[in-house]
């Protein structure tokens, strides 16, 4: 670590703290946020001192490994305070003073701004003073930490280090600022509870204490003030308060991210601590109740069932919640040794009010002194208020609350809420309160004109705030009600003691109490109608107004994101459809019967501009919830016009939201070029779409089945599942992962990670547990509420077998067919025993498994010995054992699935050939035949299936299922005497070519016509393999003779023979990938399977001349230069290789360059045009920088030079060629030109894009990309702050 770095810090932090205490001075508003911050700074000013100290006595990085590991920390801190030090100095120029005077200095930070930085500084401290305590340790013993000792201390700081990069939801701590005057229990008040509580946080012997109570009963104050206590004595490890109102604190998310985040930073580092003796910490989470999803309840209590297994620390965590039934059956679920429940309402009432009789004495006792009152309230009164109270404390909170109004004789306030009479029910007493409050505060003493006015201004302002989605400030409320600020508070201003309204107008309002928006928005509870808030009618308001602000908003281009998004606009993008859901229907389909609603304007307008807002915001997942939920509205159906285009803008957004959510500008660049000719969204927005693409792609039409690519995975995918509610889809791969999907959304739920090996099955099961298995061995059982799992390993697995497909069955039960080196078997095994129950049919040599049914029925294939070719199909109960099939006794030949993966043929041993719908597995069409079926193949286009038997070739139409052609000759029963080996069709379907097993001929068909066209043949040689060339001119074979032939198709005519060759049996392209004549045509070049390049002068009939050896892989395309001096070769391993013909010397390989098909030099040999754009020649070797050279070497992005301009979704990926300015499809699929003209740069963001595999199915083509920065190629509608990636 640099010395020099940490002392910058301090004194650049004193620099602030000077630039503070003189705001203090000075301004006249924040005080209190000024000090909030100023004592943070001194709190990181003295561990900073701490760190110079340590310096000074000449205590070397060496000897401070732990703080030397924080550089990039020390670092960034530097930059931090510089950032806030700019920030926050106004400047020292006369000119500002003399024009505005020094009392018009104004604390530049906002709240949330201000909190912001107060948990930056924070996090900071803790990583400071985490990292100096492990190397103090070290010094003061006088020796240096042991190895494993230094080890941890670094992780930890770098761990927290990396929590810092994390969002906070600063709100819902405890201490917060917006909680800091917010109360805690009464002296002498809860005390028989308080010592119990005191005493579990000190030894748990259950982990977890749920305190439950009504609302009022005063839950909240009893988590503050514990929290205080064990913040005291330093055994509070966190605090999460809940609440509804806001945004950022009523969602589990913020607590705990899902499975991942709970591992990687609570049960995985709590799980390494090596402390002596055992630590005492406590979490505290308040009004679990709040959480805004059941399913996030379930989530938290299961996972925090997790921490009795904790033996490195003792820790509890306390809970307090209405008894809601989430939280009731979450815990009735847990083991009563993990947790301990205490009920407010079972502790003696009479305990209860003598608690509030306290609280009342001390409060009313404070009100009387302050307005020179004695003897005041009397015992009657009090004992009064307490009867009345019924156990709520937030009765008698509010009352004082109501009666200490500095504006009212605090007597006659008292007299007011006495006075008030019973309205029965279970909240008689605390409905009549509130009742004679706002009657008190809105009514009495005022004419009714007046009355009603304030009483419509309340239930706009307040109704707005109690069904408002989040907490918003007085002053965004002004901004989205369109209602002067002075107007708010003026009518907020005598609602004290209902609401929490600061004096600073960007502080949200809260309510004190949520017991009071259950008692507005309940007609049966507020009776007086002045107050009643009907939520469908606030909704309607607050939706027109959040549209109307987006339809305002998307006008301003250059402004900050903070400026350009203010709050209101922020909470409008995120909440109008929330709003709008929660109209009545009859509202909903007034709206939309007029074809110029706002909700049409919307879309047709600023639909883009609010994609762009959403993403910067990271709510793009949110935006796909929204317009869904839109789409599913059938009042809405009646504007066909309107639902048609909400649809549409579904599958735009689902198409197009990884990269909508990575790079916003994109949403007017890639996502409008690559949606199809007739999305309506495409349509509207075509002046949209950016100017140098000159002609977008447009053979699509329409959208197709494929609603969104999902990538995330960094090797291959081997298997993929849907969960039985259809809600998730699962992956696993060789990176020995599991990922599971949102298909609501696309986004990436969870990692699974646990294997150690390529995982090669997963199944889910009925209840939505998921189970995979892996060539390490195991089979994992994961919770996908928690994400977590159990693995168990296989007994007497020999060393060679692995695991090949697993499904669920009833009772607890999975079926795991385990694959050896000559064998495989089936076996059941129990979940809950782990030990495998039985073998099925161990009498077979070889069993494989298919499909299980949900009543337990396997359907499996087996042979009675190795080498059998007798293969029976059984249908296996688990609970009663094997059933035959019809097909039992016949022998299947062949399975093969056609290339787009919609069918599956089987051939059996009579001729026949059974044609099924891979994805319901009906059965299709039966293709009759009258012998063995020896071979099949399907055509590229999937329309064909060819079907090899004795004597003929049969083609079938895969759509009708009908008889197409036979495909014979007089002797081909005699050239078909053995099993064939080789049915292919060229790739563009026009030729299909067979040969035999050990056969000396290739015959060639026209499958059109049925006709022969050649018959190739090389006397007393077989064939080994063929394949046909890209462009079907050409087919190549391998013979026996360790030669390879390429014959011209058209003629039949040999036209090269090359010697040496190594027989395979595979793919013929992988023995010759590439052949290419010098410009003279003289030479010709290739590789050899050695993976050498050759030239050969083939006309002299000279031996190859070998070029430099170095490390290739097999070659796909080999060009000349026009001069015939360089040879440049491209390689299946994504490189290109430029070589001297004239030495044979390796000039230069590039690296990473993504190529499809085709590679050409410029016509002055300077640049190498290729399918994805152009490379040069001479030094520096790689893509040109300047502009308006496209290329797409990334593969995921077209650049003009080095900047990233155009995304490109995967399906566009592999089939764009490029050919001077215009990117093409080079395999005939159709897509149409994308033409690139010259750019005009604005802002841009720069991104790195990591490929990754992806994932085809036949709804669903999977792959979701991670996360990084990004490039926008013009100037943006919102344009984010300089240092937001």
């Amino acid at each position: 670590m640099d010395p020099g770095t940490a002392i910058a810090v301090g004194q650049v932090s004193g620099k602030i703290l000077s630039i503070i205490w003189n705001y203090y001075s000075e301004v006249k508003d924040a005080k209190d946020k000024i000090v909030y911050l100023a004592n943070e700074i001194q709190n990181l000013q003295l561990v900073l001192h701490k760190l110079q100290e340590m310096i000074k006595k000449d205590l070397t990085t060496g000897k401070l490994p732990t703080s030397a590991s924080l550089d990039k920390t020390i670092e960034q801190s530097l930059l931090d305070m510089q950032k806030l030090e700019k920030k926050l100095n106004p400047g020292t120029g006369d000119k500002a003073m003399k024009k505005f005077g020094k009392r018009a200095l104004k604390w530049p930070l906002a709240a949330k701004e201000t909190e912001e930085w107060m948990a930056r500084l924070q996090r900071l401290k803790g990583t400071l003073n985490l990292a100096l305590s492990t190397d103090q340790s070290s010094f003061i013993a006088g020796v240096d930490a042991s190895v494993a000792q230094l080890k941890l201390g670094q992780e930890r700081a770098e761990q927290e280090r990396q929590l810092g990069k994390l969002p906070v939801a600063v709100a819902a701590a405890f201490n917060s600022y917006h909680r800091q005057y917010e109360s805690q229990c009464a002296t002498d008040t809860r005390k028989e509870l308080l010592a119990q509580l005191r005493d579990w946080g000190k030894n748990h012997q259950r982990p977890i204490f749920w305190l439950s109570g009504m609302a009022g009963t005063g839950k909240s104050t009893i988590s503050r003030t514990f929290a205080t206590e064990l913040k005291a004595h330093k055994t509070l490890a966190g605090s999460f308060f809940f609440s509804k109102s806001s945004g950022e604190a009523n969602n589990a998310v913020n607590f705990q991210g899902l499975r991942n985040q709970w591992d990687e930073f609570i049960l995985g580092p709590l799980s390494k601590l090596q402390l002596t003796p055992r630590p005492v910490w406590n979490f505290v989470i308040d009004a679990l109740d709040e959480c805004d999803s059941d399913n996030d309840i379930r989530l938290l209590l299961r996972l925090l069932v997790e921490i009795k297994g904790l033996d490195t620390v003792d820790l509890g965590v306390f809970v307090t919640s209405r008894p809601e039934i989430a939280i009731r059956l979450g815990f009735k679920a847990m083991p009563d040794i993990f947790h301990q429940n205490l009920d407010l309402r079972d502790i003696d009432r009479s305990i209860v009010e003598d608690d509030i009789m306290v609280l009342l004495k001390r409060e009313f006792g404070r009100i009387s002194a302050q307005n020179k009152i004695e003897n005041w309230p009397n015992e009657d009164e009090l004992k009064m208020l307490v009867h009345n109270a019924d156990g709520l404390f937030i009765y008698a909170a509010t009352v004082c609350r109501f009666v200490e109004n500095p504006d009212w004789d605090p007597q006659e306030r008292l007299s007011m809420v006495l006075r008030s009479e019973s309205t029965g029910g279970a909240t008689e007493h605390l409905d009549n309160m509130y009742t004679q409050i706002l009657r008190s505060a809105l009514i009495e003493g005022r004419g009714e004109e007046d009355a009603a006015k304030l009483c419509e201004r309340f239930t706009q302002i307040v109704g707005s705030i109690v069904v408002l989605s989040d907490e918003l400030s007085i002053l965004s409320l002004s901004k989205l009600l369109s209602i002067p600020i002075k107007t708010i508070e003026k009518s907020l201003d005598s609602l004290h003691s209902l609401l929490d309204i600061q004096e600073d107008p960007e502080l949200p309002v809260r309510l004190l109490h949520p017991s009071f928006r259950d008692f507005l928005v309940n007609e049966h509870r507020c009776k007086d109608s002045h107050f009643f808030v009907k939520e469908t009618v606030t909704h309607e308001m607050l939706a027109m107004r959040c549209l109307e602000f987006l339809l305002v908003a998307s006008g301003c281009t250059e402004r900050l994101l903070k400026e350009q998004l203010p709050e209101h606009v922020q909470y409008a993008c995120q909440y109008w459809v929330y709003h709008f859901s929660a109209t009545s229907p009859e509202y909903k389909a007034h709206v939309v019967a007029d074809d110029e609603c706002i909700v049409r304007k919307f879309f047709h307008g600023d639909l883009l501009h609010w994609l762009e807002a959403m993403s910067l915001m990271g709510k793009t997942n949110q935006a796909v919830l929204m317009v869904s939920r839109l789409a599913k509205m059938t009042e809405l159906e009646s504007n066909h016009d309107l639902i048609a285009m909400i649809k549409d803008a579904e599958r735009f957004i689902l198409t197009h939201r990884f990269i909508i959510q990575k790079a916003p500008l994109q949403t007017y660049e890639s996502a409008l070029v690559f949606s199809p000719i007739n999305s309506l969204v495409r349509k509207c927005y075509t002046n949209q779409r950016p100017s140098w693409v000159t002609h977008s792609p447009d053979s699509r039409e329409n959208w197709s089945n494929c609603i969104f690519s999902l990538e995330g995975h960094s090797d291959g995918i081997t298997q993929v599942a849907f969960s039985p509610d259809g809600k998730y889809l699962a992956s696993c791969s060789k990176d020995e992962t599991v990922m599971v999907w949102d298909l609501a959304t696309g986004a990436l739920v969870t990692t699974l990670k646990g294997h150690r090996s390529t995982v090669v099955a997963i199944e889910f099961s009925s209840e939505n547990s998921l189970a995979s298995a892996s060539d390490d061995g195991t089979v994992c059982f994961w919770d996908l509420i928690t994400g977590g799992n159990q693995t168990s390993r296989f007994l007497d697995m020999e060393e060679s077998c692995t695991l090949d497909k697993l499904s669920f069955l009833p009772k607890a039960k999975v079926a795991v067919e385990r694959r050896g080196k000559e064998s495989a078997r089936v076996e059941i095994w129990g979940l809950e025993q782990r030990v495998m129950l039985n073998r099925i049919l161990p009498e077979f040599g070889t069993v494989h498994l298919h499909a299980a049914s949900s009543g337990g029925l396997l359907a499996l294939t087996a042979s009675r010995q190795k080498g059998h070719e007798r293969t029976e199909l059984i249908v296996y109960d688990v609970n009663a054992g094997p059933s035959e099939d019809d097909e039992r006794n016949q022998i299947i030949s062949t399975v093969i699935i056609s290339p787009d993966r919609d069918q599956i043929a089987v051939s059996y041993s009579d001729g026949n050939m059974k044609l099924y719908d891979a994805v319901n597995g009906a059965l299709s069409f039966i293709l009759v035949g009258d012998t063995s079926i020896y071979v099949a193949a399907f055509s590229h286009k999937s329309h064909l299936l060819a079907v090899g038997t004795t004597g003929r070739i049969a083609l079938w139409s895969t759509k009708d299922g009908s008889l197409l052609n036979e495909l014979s000759t007089a002797s081909l029963a005699e050239f078909f005497r053995f099993n064939l080996t080789g049915l292919i069709f060229s790739t563009d379907d026009r030729l299909i070519a067979a040969n035999e097993f050990r056969g000396g001929e290739i015959l060639i068909w026209d499958p059109d016509t049925g006709q022969l066209l050649h018959q190739l043949e090389v006397s007393e040689q077989y064939v080994v393999g063929i394949a046909f060339s890209s462009s079907g001119r050409e087919i190549a074979s391998t013979w026996s003779d360790e030669t390879a032939r390429v014959w011209d198709t058209m003629t039949g005519l040999l036209l090269y023979k090359l010697e040496g060759v190594k027989l395979n049996h595979d793919d013929m392209d992988k023995n010759i990938s590439a052949i290419a004549f010098s410009p003279d045509g003289r030479s010709l070049a290739c590789q050899s399977l050695s993976r050498h390049i050759w030239i050969v002068q083939w006309q002299a009939n000279e031996l190859p001349v070998e070029f430099e050896a170095i490390a290739m892989k097999p070659v796909e395309q080999l060009i000349y230069s026009h001069k015939g001096n360089i040879l440049a070769s491209a390689s299946d391993d994504n490189t290109i290789t430029l070589w001297d013909v004239c030495t044979t010397r390796h000039i230069k390989t590039i690296q990473d360059v993504y190529l499809s098909q085709q590679m050409s030099f410029s016509a002055d040999d300077s640049y190498l045009n290729t399918d994805r754009g152009c490379l040069k020649v001479s030094e520096p070797f790689g893509p040109p920088t300047h502009r308006n050279y496209w290329n797409c070497f990334d593969k995921k992005w077209i650049q003009e030079g080095d900047r990233k301009m155009l995304w490109l979704p995967p399906e566009f990926r592999n089939v764009l060629a490029y050919h001077d300015g215009l990117f093409s499809d080079h395999r005939s699929l159709g897509l149409g030109p994308l033409a690139l003209g010259k750019t005009e740069y604005g802002s841009h963001l720069y991104t790195t894009a990591h490929m990754e595999t992806t994932v085809h199915r036949k709804e669903i083509e999977q792959t979701i990309a991670r996360h990084g920065k990004y490039l926008e190629s013009r100037t943006p509608l919102f344009v984010p702050d300089s240092e937001v990636e």
